[in-house]
Parts: C-alpha cells; sequence; structure tokens
C-alpha cells in the first residue's frame, strides 16, 4: 500500500462557464501534484502503479479538467449533483473518444480522478467519493468495453487480466452486486 505524501502547496484554479464559477483545487506534494487520493489503492496495486502522484503534466490535467466544466454546463438542467457530475463524466469520455477512437484505461482513471476532486468541490464527503469511484469506473467501462484499451497491451481493456481483477474488487468491496 502506498503511503501518502504530506501536501506542501494548493493551487486553486476557477473559470466562469455560463455564469457558474468552477473551481478545482489541486494539491501538491514533494514528487508533483495528486489527483488520486480518492482513488482505491487496490486500483493501483492491480495496475502496478508506484505512486499516487499524476503521471501527465498540470497542463494535461488542467485540459481534462476544461473538458469537464463544459460538460457540467451541457449537463446545468440536472438537479442532483452526482447525476451532473456523472453527465460531465460521460461528456468527458465521448469528446475523447469522437476525437481519438479510443481511449487508455489510465487515462480513464485521471478522468475519474477528475469526477472525484470535482465531487468534492461539491462538498461530497470523501467516504461518498470513495464509495461510487469504482462502480462509475465499471459502468464506464461497460459502456465504453470496446473502445476503452489497456495501455501497455494495447488490446480492449475489459478482456485484460487487469479487467478481472478489477472485477473481483468491485464484487469483494460489495460496490456492485453479482449481476450478469
Amino acid at each position: 500500500m502506498i503511503m501518502p505524501l504530506e501536501i506542501v502547496k494548493t493551487k486553486i484554479y476557477g473559470t466562469e462557464w455560463d455564469d457558474h464559477l468552477f473551481c478545482l483545487s489541486l494539491h501538491f506534494n514533494e514528487n508533483g501534484f495528486v489527483t488520486s487520493q480518492y482513488r482505491p489503492p487496490e486500483l493501483g496495486d492491480i495496475l502496478q502503479l508506484k505512486e499516487k502522484v499524476h503521471q501527465n503534466n498540470e497542463e494535461e490535467f488542467l485540459s481534462i479538467w476544461t473538458k469537464f466544466v463544459i460538460g457540467l454546463s451541457v449537463c446545468s438542467e440536472e438537479r442532483d449533483p452526482l447525476e451532473r457530475n456523472i453527465g460531465a463524466l460521460t461528456f468527458t469520455v465521448i469528446d475523447t473518444l469522437e476525437k481519438s477512437q479510443r481511449l487508455s484505461f489510465e487515462t480513464l482513471l485521471d478522468y475519474m480522478d477528475c469526477f472525484s476532486i470535482m465531487l468534492k468541490e461539491e462538498n461530497f464527503s470523501e467516504k461518498e467519493i470513495k464509495a461510487v469511484y469504482l462502480p462509475i469506473t465499471l459502468a464506464v467501462l461497460k459502456n465504453f468495453s470496446d473502445r476503452i484499451i489497456d495501455r501497455t497491451t494495447g488490446l480492449v481493456f475489459i478482456s485484460s487480466s487487469k479487467y478481472q481483477e478489477i472485477s473481483r474488487l468491485l464484487e469483494t468491496s460489495g460496490a456492485i452486486s453479482n449481476r450478469k
């Protein structure tokens, strides 16, 4: 299990879109900026991720966030904040797939991290965010199963051994039922 490093700096970004102010708080530790604080540690173990710091640069993550904000604007009529954020996540995934045809699972996790940070900005508790992380990840994987790939092999992620391990993790965590 990866031990969290002490946060040494926080940058707050804000943008106004459709008369709404959206904020993003990025936390930094001595190794870089941290976006995966809500990601289950077991997921990192399965994917053999060594650190809980963002693999891309700050500008790339801000680009993800910008797409997400546009998605929030598109879903602004949705009153339930969780559903609005799920809509923004879906918008972000679809936007990427329209441009690139494929999305790596690792990039999907970056999107999930952005989703989680935005839920925190909407006053969801850490426990609530962690409770929805895996089920929503699985739902996105199933909805776009033929277009989300394993970065290391280039194959469809849902047919990989990593996916099988993640599915078992979801089942044992009680996050999903045993429906087929």
